[in-house]
C-alpha cells in the first residue's frame, strides 16, 4: 500500500488535529499557509487544544471541506455504538433486524433521505472497490458531507 493510500485509509481514526493535518496536506498547504489564510496560529493543528466550532468552520472552509469532516466521535464499544443507533432510530427510522442487520422504517421522518444517502455511499464504495475511485477520492467524497 502506498503512503498516500495508507494515510487515506486511516483518516477516520485520527484526532481532530491529525485530521486537520491530513486534509491540509491533501490540499498541498503548509501549516503556515493555512494559518496565514485563516489569520490563526498554526497551534490549532497540533492537538494541544480543541478548536471551537467557529475555528473548525474557518479551518474547514480554508481546506474546502465540511466542518464535520474534522470532528471525531469517541465510540469505543458496542454499547456506545448502540446509543448512536438509538439516536438514528428516532431521527431516520433505523431499526434492528433479528439477524443483527439494520433496516430503515420507510414511514419514519427522514427515512427517504437516509435511503438516498446510503445508496450514494454504497455507490461510492463500489467505485472504490472497482478502482474507479481512489482511496483519496473516497475520503474526499466523504469529507463533503455534513453530519
Amino acid at each position: 500500500m502506498s503512503k498516500a493510500a495508507s494515510n487515506a485509509a486511516t483518516a477516520e481514526d485520527l484526532s481532530t488535529g491529525q485530521l486537520i493535518r491530513y486534509y491540509r496536506k491533501r490540499a498541498g498547504m503548509t501549516q503556515a499557509e493555512l494559518a496565514e489564510q485563516l489569520h490563526v496560529t498554526d497551534k490549532a493543528e497540533l492537538g494541544n487544544r480543541t478548536p471551537s466550532k467557529a475555528q473548525l468552520s474557518a479551518i474547514a472552509r480554508g481546506l474546502g471541506i465540511e466542518p464535520e469532516a474534522l470532528i471525531t466521535y469517541d465510540i469505543n464499544s458496542a454499547r456506545e455504538a448502540l446509543g448512536v443507533l438509538f439516536q438514528l432510530e428516532g431521527a431516520f427510522g433505523i431499526i434492528p433486524n433479528e439477524d443483527g442487520s439494520l433496516s430503515i422504517d420507510p414511514k419514519a421522518d427522514g427515512a427517504q433521505k437516509m435511503v438516498q444517502a446510503i445508496r450514494a455511499w454504497h455507490n461510492a464504495k463500489e467505485d472504490l472497490e472497482s478502482g474507479e475511485m481512489s482511496e483519496d477520492d473516497y475520503k474526499s467524497w466523504k469529507s463533503s458531507f455534513k453530519l
